[in-house]
């Protein structure tokens, strides 16, 4: 009996494990389901590009002005814009000199005048004598002393009398210069003088920079001064330009032009330098109600460059090595296309428009790509996986 009774017990644990591993439920292989690799894709249009040179540049004005007195006088009269920010127009009276000592200085220069005409007068009668005392002696030809000598004395009144006209306009010419005016429709920057104030040919009596239009000294790279237009006579018109002034979170734009290329480069980053005109920065002529362009102020320039009409711009990852592009075919295969590249900056990439309308461009990466492959763009369901889970889920 205790031979028999572990044997029974095998036997017995034998048919329970048996009978359990009847009765557990089969565990179906799931199908391994191939997906193809999801690409990125964008089908820019064909259409005109234009290259955007941008730099950075300081305000400058287009024309300033120191006014000094050309006479020592005593100021008896101001513009009541002449103070620091004062707008004046062109042809406005800046500053009146007292006026008296140059009036009576003309008066006097043409008393001379009046006297150096008589005295001309007066050796062309004398003259007129002579002749007519030689011709009574009878003497026909040659000439005597006394007529040599009247006739030298009346080179000489004519010379007195040219001298005292020649005094008479220097005096109205200072006469004139006791009134100053403005030479151009310009801000005054900071002025220094009063009524009464005696002012000297030495002393600077104001600044003024003209309104009608400022420079903006802009740095850019050398390497892109090909796609700026520089103003030539008979040539086209000079690249257009955008000045942006950031004052806190707002930014006003002004537009301006290249009027010229300094021939020097930017002795600090060695970059070349361009001038740019802005007309109107203080919007005097308009009814802008928005800040001017500040004088010395730091401005970003966005200047308009070369154009590439019917050409694409894709993103720089997009180009692939040897100038290939690869492309999603209508049938979702891998498609390679070589092109040729316009211009290039760190993030764009212009091609020629040489790709069929509405090409697919991939953007993404792909770690081999083969061509033919097949693909799937990341707008399009992946059909096999959603078939997958459906009979994943069926009963």
């Amino acid at each position: 009996m205790k031979v028999w009774l572990p044997i029974l017990v095998l036997l017995v644990g034998m048919g329970i494990a048996y009978g359990i591993s009847l009765t557990e439920p089969e565990t179906e292989e799931e199908e391994k389901v191939e997906t193809s690799p999801i690409v990125q894709t964008i089908s820019p249009a064909a259409q005109t590009h234009t290259i955007e040179v941008t730099g950075h540049g300081l305000v400058t004005p287009s024309r300033e002005l120191s006014v000094h007195p050309e006479l020592l006088g005593k100021v008896i009269g101001q513009h009541p814009s002449l103070v620091a920010g004062g707008y004046i127009p062109k042809g406005q009276l800046l500053l009146s000199l007292n006026p008296v000592d140059y009036k009576l200085a003309v008066d006097q220069q043409q008393a001379l005048v009046a006297q150096a005409e008589l005295e001309q007068e007066v050796e062309a009668a004398r003259k007129k004598v002579a002749e007519r005392e030689w011709q009574l002696m009878g003497k026909r030809e040659g000439s005597s002393s006394s007529l040599a000598n009247r006739e030298a004395y009346e080179r000489s009144a004519a010379a007195r009398l040219s001298s005292a006209k020649s005094n008479v306009e220097l005096a109205k010419l200072q006469l004139d210069r006791t009134k100053i005016y403005a030479p151009f429709n310009a801000m005054v920057q900071f002025e220094n003088v009063e009524v009464g104030q005696v002012v000297f040919p030495q002393s600077v009596v104001a600044k003024l920079v003209g309104t009608d239009s400022y420079w903006v000294v802009a740095d850019v790279p050398i390497h892109k001064l090909h796609h700026v237009t520089l103003p030539k006579e008979g040539g086209p018109p000079a690249s257009r330009v955008t000045v942006e002034q950031s004052s806190g979170e707002s930014i006003q734009s002004f537009e301006g032009r290249v009027v010229r290329l300094l021939t020097h480069v930017e002795p600090r980053a060695r970059m070349a330098q361009l001038v740019i005109e802005v007309l109107d920065p203080l919007g005097l002529k308009s009814d802008s109600t928005g800040l001017p362009l500040f004088l010395g102020a730091s401005v970003r320039v966005r200047i308009e460059g070369t154009k590439f009409p019917n050409a694409i711009g894709i993103p720089k990852v997009a180009l692939r090595a040897q100038d290939e592009v690869w492309l999603l075919t209508d049938d979702n295969k891998l498609g390679k296309k070589k092109v040729r590249p316009l211009y290039a900056d760190p993030n764009t990439v212009i091609i020629a428009a040489d790709l069929e309308p509405n090409a697919r461009i991939i953007t993404s990466d792909l770690g081999v790509p083969v061509k033919d492959m097949e693909l799937r763009s990341d707008e399009e369901p992946d059909v096999s996986v959603s078939q997958a889970v459906e009979e994943s889920t069926k009963p």
